[in-house]
Protein backbone atom coordinates (compact mmCIF):
# COMPACT_ATOMS: atom_id res chain seq x y z
CA UNK A 1 0.00 0.00 0.00
CA UNK A 2 2.87 2.38 0.47
CA UNK A 3 4.38 1.87 -2.76
CA UNK A 4 1.25 2.36 -4.40
CA UNK A 5 0.80 5.65 -2.52
CA UNK A 6 4.43 6.26 -3.30
CA UNK A 7 3.70 6.07 -6.74
CA UNK A 8 0.61 7.88 -6.96
CA UNK A 9 2.34 10.34 -5.59
CA UNK A 10 5.20 10.64 -8.32
CA UNK A 11 2.73 10.00 -10.61
CA UNK A 12 1.06 13.26 -9.76
CA UNK A 13 3.86 15.28 -9.23
CA UNK A 14 5.17 14.64 -13.07
CA UNK A 15 2.09 15.59 -14.46
CA UNK A 16 2.01 18.55 -12.37
CA UNK A 17 5.27 19.61 -13.62
CA UNK A 18 4.75 18.90 -16.89
CA UNK A 19 1.52 21.27 -16.91
CA UNK A 20 4.09 23.38 -16.38
CA UNK A 21 6.46 23.32 -18.54
CA UNK A 22 3.99 23.89 -20.99
CA UNK A 23 2.98 20.51 -21.77
CA UNK A 24 -0.78 19.77 -22.96
CA UNK A 25 -3.01 19.02 -19.70
CA UNK A 26 -6.08 16.57 -19.85
CA UNK A 27 -8.24 19.27 -19.94
CA UNK A 28 -6.60 20.77 -22.75
CA UNK A 29 -6.35 17.77 -24.55
CA UNK A 30 -9.94 16.67 -23.72
CA UNK A 31 -11.40 20.49 -25.19
CA UNK A 32 -12.66 21.53 -22.17
CA UNK A 33 -12.81 25.38 -21.57
CA UNK A 34 -9.25 26.48 -19.98
CA UNK A 35 -9.26 29.89 -18.71
CA UNK A 36 -7.18 32.33 -20.80
CA UNK A 37 -5.96 35.15 -19.09
CA UNK A 38 -7.23 38.41 -20.06
CA UNK A 39 -3.86 39.82 -20.72
CA UNK A 40 -3.14 36.56 -22.94
CA UNK A 41 -6.09 37.31 -25.16
CA UNK A 42 -5.08 40.92 -25.87
CA UNK A 43 -1.42 40.04 -26.53
CA UNK A 44 -2.67 37.22 -29.27
CA UNK A 45 -4.82 39.83 -30.56
CA UNK A 46 -1.77 42.36 -30.49
CA UNK A 47 0.16 39.56 -33.02
CA UNK A 48 -2.17 38.71 -34.83
CA UNK A 49 -2.59 42.29 -36.44
CA UNK A 50 1.12 42.71 -36.37
CA UNK A 51 1.08 40.07 -38.20
CA UNK A 52 -1.74 41.48 -40.62
CA UNK A 53 -0.20 44.57 -40.86
CA UNK A 54 3.47 43.58 -42.42
CA UNK A 55 3.68 43.88 -45.96
CA UNK A 56 3.77 40.53 -47.24
CA UNK A 57 6.82 41.27 -50.25
CA UNK A 58 9.39 41.70 -47.17
CA UNK A 59 7.54 39.36 -44.75
CA UNK A 60 9.55 35.83 -44.61
CA UNK A 61 6.57 34.69 -42.70
CA UNK A 62 4.24 35.35 -45.62
CA UNK A 63 4.60 33.25 -48.51
CA UNK A 64 1.42 32.04 -49.35
CA UNK A 65 0.79 36.09 -50.63
CA UNK A 66 3.49 36.28 -52.89
CA UNK A 67 3.27 32.99 -54.74
CA UNK A 68 -0.44 34.21 -55.10
CA UNK A 69 1.12 37.50 -56.32
CA UNK A 70 3.59 35.61 -58.76
CA UNK A 71 0.24 33.60 -60.12
CA UNK A 72 -1.27 37.09 -60.65
CA UNK A 73 2.05 38.13 -62.38
CA UNK A 74 1.85 34.84 -64.52
CA UNK A 75 -1.75 35.55 -65.91
CA UNK A 76 -2.18 39.22 -66.34
CA UNK A 77 0.98 39.82 -67.73
CA UNK A 78 2.65 39.27 -71.43
CA UNK A 79 5.89 38.04 -70.09
CA UNK A 80 8.82 36.28 -72.39
CA UNK A 81 9.90 32.85 -71.60
CA UNK A 82 12.63 33.86 -69.94
CA UNK A 83 11.08 36.28 -67.66
CA UNK A 84 8.24 33.33 -66.99
CA UNK A 85 10.58 30.81 -66.06
CA UNK A 86 11.77 33.24 -63.54
CA UNK A 87 8.52 34.26 -61.95
CA UNK A 88 7.94 30.14 -62.14
CA UNK A 89 10.73 29.68 -60.00
CA UNK A 90 10.41 32.48 -57.80
CA UNK A 91 6.67 31.34 -57.60
CA UNK A 92 7.77 27.17 -57.08
CA UNK A 93 10.11 28.23 -54.23
CA UNK A 94 7.40 30.46 -52.17
CA UNK A 95 4.70 27.50 -52.72
CA UNK A 96 7.17 24.97 -51.10
CA UNK A 97 7.86 27.39 -48.32
CA UNK A 98 4.11 28.23 -47.85
CA UNK A 99 3.99 24.10 -47.46
CA UNK A 100 2.18 23.77 -50.97
CA UNK A 101 4.55 20.92 -52.57
CA UNK A 102 2.18 19.53 -55.15
CA UNK A 103 1.76 23.13 -56.39
CA UNK A 104 5.05 23.97 -56.02
CA UNK A 105 6.09 20.50 -58.56
CA UNK A 106 3.33 21.98 -61.46
CA UNK A 107 4.78 25.36 -61.08
CA UNK A 108 8.88 23.60 -61.74
CA UNK A 109 6.74 21.31 -64.25
CA UNK A 110 5.07 24.26 -66.33
CA UNK A 111 8.60 25.78 -66.38
CA UNK A 112 10.56 22.60 -67.45
CA UNK A 113 7.77 22.66 -70.16
CA UNK A 114 8.38 26.57 -71.21
CA UNK A 115 12.30 25.62 -70.87
CA UNK A 116 11.71 22.70 -73.77
CA UNK A 117 9.33 24.42 -75.92
CA UNK A 118 10.69 27.79 -76.22
CA UNK A 119 13.50 27.54 -77.62
CA UNK A 120 15.41 29.58 -74.29
CA UNK A 121 18.10 27.93 -72.94
CA UNK A 122 18.66 28.69 -69.62
CA UNK A 123 21.92 29.03 -67.85
CA UNK A 124 23.85 26.22 -65.63
CA UNK A 125 23.41 27.71 -62.69
CA UNK A 126 19.58 28.22 -63.27
CA UNK A 127 19.01 24.68 -64.36
CA UNK A 128 20.93 23.71 -61.18
CA UNK A 129 18.10 25.68 -58.89
CA UNK A 130 15.18 24.28 -60.69
CA UNK A 131 16.76 20.42 -60.21
CA UNK A 132 17.58 21.18 -56.48
CA UNK A 133 14.24 22.89 -55.78
CA UNK A 134 12.48 19.61 -57.46
CA UNK A 135 13.93 17.37 -55.53
CA UNK A 136 12.95 18.95 -52.31
CA UNK A 137 9.44 19.63 -53.49
CA UNK A 138 9.47 15.64 -54.30
CA UNK A 139 10.46 14.37 -50.94
CA UNK A 140 8.66 16.71 -49.10
CA UNK A 141 5.41 15.58 -50.86
CA UNK A 142 6.59 11.76 -50.10
CA UNK A 143 7.11 12.76 -46.31
CA UNK A 144 3.39 14.40 -46.26
CA UNK A 145 1.75 11.70 -48.25
CA UNK A 146 3.44 9.03 -46.32
CA UNK A 147 2.53 10.72 -43.44
CA UNK A 148 -0.97 11.68 -44.22
CA UNK A 149 -1.36 7.52 -45.53
CA UNK A 150 0.92 6.20 -43.02
CA UNK A 151 -0.11 7.90 -39.88
CA UNK A 152 2.29 6.36 -36.76
CA UNK A 153 5.56 6.06 -35.52
CA UNK A 154 7.07 4.22 -38.05
CA UNK A 155 5.85 6.64 -41.13
CA UNK A 156 8.38 9.32 -40.18
CA UNK A 157 11.36 8.84 -43.22
CA UNK A 158 13.53 10.35 -41.21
Amino acid sequence: MRLLKLLMGRVLLAGISFSLAGGVTVAQASGANVYTAQSTREMGQRLEAIFRANDWKGDPNKPAERAAYYDKMLRERKLTPAEQMQVLLQMATELLNAGESEKAIGAIERLRLIANTSGVAPPDEFDTKVRGLAAISYLRLGEQENCQHMHGQKSCLF
